[in-house]
């Protein structure tokens, strides 16, 4: 019995011990510069994500036929990329102008061979802008490549005045 009892006064002594070191270690550890913590803070939020056009080319928005479309217009080749081990979200957005005076139901939009109406996918606008999410995904340590294209709907016909004032953008 006497040995349970010093036990449990060297395991009262240690946690005492514990506790003091602890309270003592406090002023010291505040004392510590912690610039390079906030120099680390502003990389919490960093956006891994990178994306590069392989080339730029421009849509006149023809009226043309599926079949026509896929075989002869030039498409937009986009990269997304991430190479660092972080998981980042992105999203694939066609930005248009709400200036833009062509017929936004209309044209037909191509993705990976895929193709839709631009009225199938889902948006979002602001007084300026219209924002069509085109893809979400996340990559980590990967790419992924978009073969993007446009054209509108063969029965529709387009003014030789409107206009289409859009970006591909990464977000």
């Amino acid at each position: 019995m006497k040995r349970i009892n010093r036990l449990k006064v060297f395991l009262y002594k240690d946690i005492l011990f514990t506790v003091f070191l602890v309270i003592i270690s406090i002023p010291i550890w505040l004392s510590f510069d912690v610039s390079e913590l906030n120099e680390a803070k502003k990389y919490d939020d960093y956006n891994y994500i990178n994306y590069e056009f392989l080339n730029n080319p421009t849509y006149t928005l023809a009226s043309v036929s599926d079949d026509y479309a896929l075989k002869n217009i030039e498409t937009q080749d986009l990269i997304v990329y991430n190479y660092t081990k972080a998981d980042a979200n992105y999203s694939l957005v066609l930005k248009i102008n709400k200036q833009s005076t062509a017929v936004i139901d209309d044209i037909k939009l191509n993705v990976n061979y895929d193709v839709n109406y631009l009225k199938d996918f889902k948006y979002y606008e602001d007084n300026n802008y219209y924002y069509y999410i085109i893809d979400s995904d996340h990559l980590q340590g990967d790419s992924q490549k978009y073969i993007l294209s446009m054209w509108n709907d063969e029965e529709n016909i387009q003014e030789a005045n409107n206009t289409f004032d859009y970006e591909f953008v990464i977000l």
